[in-house]
């Protein structure tokens, strides 16, 4: 059977460009997750981050996390934010041993962008991240006035 991937874009509140990904991102479906994950970059108006809804990603392998690397160095270079939300256990089980869990922000749950975006109000603003670490104190969120200044300080 062939791995499907299905991604929607949608703009969010506060300049947040919202990628929701759903089914398995491997090798047959990277190349789909890059073009997608290039794209909410370069949206205009420009985005102040972007932020990847993994609710739905099924299963992550190696070529995935791998697209999601590239993707947030092609915010980062742009002065684009870029975040994870909600991955499951399976994509957290991935994130922790190849240490990706401290070069990506990761949100535990939807964050509020996410929830907004789509209206289902599940937001969790403030939760802490996947790596259980918390937020820095006074770092911007997605879709606050300081991200895209934040990624370019940090």
């Amino acid at each position: 059977m062939q791995p499907v991937l299905r991604i929607a874009h949608r703009a969010g509140p506060g300049g947040v460009r919202v990628v929701e990904v759903l089914g398995e991102a491997d090798m047959d479906t990277t190349g789909q997750l890059q073009v997608a994950l290039r794209k909410a970059v370069a949206a205009r108006p420009a985005p102040v981050a972007v932020v990847v809804d993994c609710s739905g990603l099924e299963f992550c392998a190696a070529a995935g996390l791998n697209a999601l690397l590239r993707g947030r160095e092609a915010a980062l270079e742009a002065g684009v934010a870029f975040r994870l939300a909600a991955p499951r256990r399976q994509m957290r089980q991935l994130l922790r041993p190849t240490e990706t869990d401290r070069v990506f922000t990761v949100d535990r749950a939807r964050p509020a962008a996410v929830a907004a975006a789509d209206g289902s109000g599940a937001a969790a603003n403030g939760a802490p991240r996947a790596n259980g670490r918390p937020h820095r104190a006074g770092a911007p969120t997605a879709g606050s006035p300081g991200a895209a200044a934040a990624v370019r300080r940090w």
